[in-house]
This record gives C-alpha cells, sequence and structure tokens, in this order.
C-alpha cells in the first residue's frame, strides 16, 4: 500500500492536507478544494514518505479521531507520527469519532477549509 492520490503533490506549492484513507483524501481535494493526499493508517507512514513534502510551507494533517475500546486512538497516533516526521505538519483536531467525510456531510466545507488554510 502506498500513498493515495500522489497526483495532488503537484497541485499546491504551499499547503498539502494528509488524510486518512481514500475517501476522505477525495472528499479534501475534491469537494473541499485543498489539495491531499491519503494514507491508510498508522502502519502505512513509509519512512520514506517526508521526502515527498519537502518544499510545502504548511502540512495539514486530517487522521480520523476514533477512540476505539482498547484505549487506542490509531488515528491520533497517526497524526503524532507524522508530526514527528515533518517539521511543517500541523494536526488538526477532528471532533471525536469524526472524520473528514462526517465533518463535512455534517457542517459543508468552511470548517475543514479553514483549518487547512491557517
Amino acid at each position: 500500500v502506498g500513498m493515495f492520490n500522489v497526483v495532488d503533490l503537484h497541485a499546491s506549492e504551499n499547503v498539502i492536507a494528509v488524510c486518512e484513507g481514500e475517501l476522505d483524501t477525495l472528499v479534501m481535494s475534491a469537494l473541499v478544494g485543498v489539495p491531499a493526499v491519503g494514507v491508510a493508517g498508522v502502519s502505512q507512514w513509509k519512512p520514506w514518505f517526508p521526502k515527498m513534502f519537502e518544499g510545502f510551507d504548511r502540512v495539514v494533517v486530517f487522521a480520523d479521531n476514533d477512540l476505539k475500546e482498547d484505549g487506542r486512538n490509531p488515528g491520533m497516533e497517526l497524526a503524532k507520527r507524522i508530526k514527528e516526521d515533518l517539521e511543517s505538519a500541523v494536526i488538526v483536531n477532528l471532533p471525536m469519532n469524526n472524520d473528514v467525510n462526517q465533518v463535512f456531510l455534517d457542517g459543508g466545507k468552511d470548517w475543514l477549509l479553514e483549518r487547512a488554510m491557517g
């Protein structure tokens, strides 16, 4: 499994979003209007991925905020891992038990766009 929607790495020179999953990536890119790539989860973040983000002023991480029964939150684990690897990364804390798609469906693009653009 690789990174999804890598074509968007060439759609902007300043800002790129990183989403957890393909659907959230498509929502962010096509409906919110922020170039985005997707990662399938924390175990799919590869050591060479940070090189893909060189030159971006702002890498905005929109990971799922799902608390599991065992107390883990894999989406936040992914976000923290990306932040450790990328100085330019900014983590957006989505509402609990939400992902990009659900936030978009509940309230439209403005909330996501505002956080993406800082």
